[in-house]
Formats: structure tokens, sequence, C-alpha cells
């Protein structure tokens, strides 16, 4: 194997790793919005509920 081979095949596992960097970012920013949303809809469910008494 050559180094230009080496090289290339770093490249694709250095690209591949940062893929999965991506995907997991966009995965945590998609479960931070999800929880914040609920936490949101938690808080008006609640304020209905006290003003109900």
């Amino acid at each position: 194997m050559d180094s230009t081979t080496t090289v290339a095949k770093l490249t694709k596992r250095n690209s591949d790793s940062n893929d999965f960097a991506e995907i997991d970012h966009a995965c945590s920013a998609r479960y931070e919005n999800l929880i914040q949303q609920g936490i949101n809809r938690f808080l008006i469910i609640l304020e209905s509920l006290q003003s109900k008494d």
C-alpha cells in the first residue's frame, strides 16, 4: 500500500466520523427540542389545571 492509498483511506475514515458527528449533533438538537416542547406543553397544562381551581 502506498502513501496515497493510506491518505485516501484516512481521509475517508475522517469523513465518515465527521458525518457521524453531524448526525449525532442533529439528533441531540432534535431531542433537546422535543424535551423543550414537552416542558412547554406541561406548563400550559399545569397552568390550565390551576386556573380551574
